[in-house]
């Protein structure tokens, strides 16, 4: 299973997406790898703020980040990011997971 996870920079407040098979292990990296050419190593710590599985739908879980990428707004995150918010659209796919941090 795929799952689109959202992390919130607490030091900076801005949003990463990203989309793995194991999220969890995918935020302790963001928290701790030491490449300091990521942006995520230069904005820590994260905290995951949204999970999401992607179900099978028109658009691969690619194509999903692209298009967050490129229809990025502070409304769309604030949404998202909104437990009881459910996605549409393009992104009605997405399945809402209880975040447990």
């Amino acid at each position: 299973m795929k799952y689109l996870y959202i992390l919130k920079s607490e030091a900076e407040g801005g949003f990463y997406f990203g989309i793995s098979d194991d999220p969890a292990a995918k935020l302790k990296e963001h928290n701790t790898l030491e490449s300091v050419d990521m942006y995520t190593s230069k904005h820590r710590p994260w905290k995951m703020v949204a999970l999401f599985e992607v179900s099978e739908g028109r658009l691969s879980p690619a194509q999903i980040i692209t298009f967050l990428k490129k229809h990025q707004t502070e409304k769309l995150m604030e949404n998202l990011i909104t437990p009881g918010f459910i996605p549409e659209g393009k992104l009605q796919q997405l399945v809402r997971v209880e975040v447990k941090n």
